[in-house]
């Protein structure tokens, strides 16, 4: 079970980036607790079926070349970590950043609440 300063990237890598649904299932298993309260969308969802449905949503939109990353070096106090992470497309491009404070209890996120930003069209 991921700690801290392990979680953030494991999430963005093996939930997020994950475009097949059975790795990405097995990875929500291990890394998010069955109680989760996940915030995010102008909504809660809970519980760990509700947040794989509201991760499946997503990713299906994502295109092939959209990935995930963070942004900074996650802040990590005792079983909470904060993160600031980017979706990119294939050109690296900023499509939507955002940051994410996570509860965890033996390693496994049982509260989180994220935050989204559209950016805009890059400059021409």
């Amino acid at each position: 079970m991921p700690t801290g300063d392990l979680f953030p990237t494991a999430y963005l890598a093996e939930i997020i980036n994950e475009r097949d649904a059975t790795r990405r299932s097995a990875a929500i298993e291990r890394l998010i607790h069955p109680d989760i309260c996940h915030v995010s969308f102008d909504r809660a969802v809970y519980g760990r079926v509700a947040f794989e449905h509201r991760v499946d949503a997503m990713v299906a939109v994502m295109t092939p070349s959209t990935h995930a990353s963070l942004r900074g070096t996650p802040r990590i106090d005792g079983d909470s970590v904060f993160f600031q992470w980017q979706l990119s497309d294939g050109d690296d491009h900023s499509i939507a950043t955002g940051g994410a404070f996570v509860v965890l209890t033996a390693g496994l996120a049982t509260w989180f609440y994220a935050t989204l930003n559209l950016e805009g069209p890059p400059d021409a």
